[in-house]
């Protein structure tokens, strides 16, 4: 079974892709609301596998997961439109816009909270 450092150490090869190659051809504003979701979602699974050694694969259930497991950032109307998306696939240009700011709040805090250097 993978150790919370195994998953640290893959976690950081990914954040340094995403920082070195993927992030100057494919910047965060033009990304898909699909994108904003996973990206968000991502953040949350890897708090949860790192500092609660729990894996959840249900989309459906991460969020609840996450605000069960004392977490360290909570965004209650980003969280909102994270769990309408996945149940309805339409959120407006409002909505989008305020996922894609947390995308980029919420990446870099979980990745200073994990210990991850970007």
């Amino acid at each position: 079974m993978p150790t919370a450092e195994d998953f640290l150490a893959g976690i950081q090869r990914f954040e340094e892709w995403y920082r070195d190659e993927f992030s100057m051809t494919n910047p965060t504003e033009a990304m898909s609301q699909v994108a904003y979701i996973n990206t968000i979602l991502i953040h949350l699974s890897r708090f949860l596998i790192i500092k609660r050694g729990l894996i959840e694969f249900d989309k459906r259930k991460i969020v609840s997961t996450y605000l069960d497991n004392e977490p360290p950032f909570v965004n209650k109307e980003a969280f909102d439109l994270v769990m309408d998306y996945i149940a309805s696939r339409t959120l407006t240009e409002a909505e989008t816009e305020i996922r894609k700011g947390y995308v980029k709040e919420l990446r870099s805090k979980m990745n200073a909270h994990l210990g991850i250097a970007v």
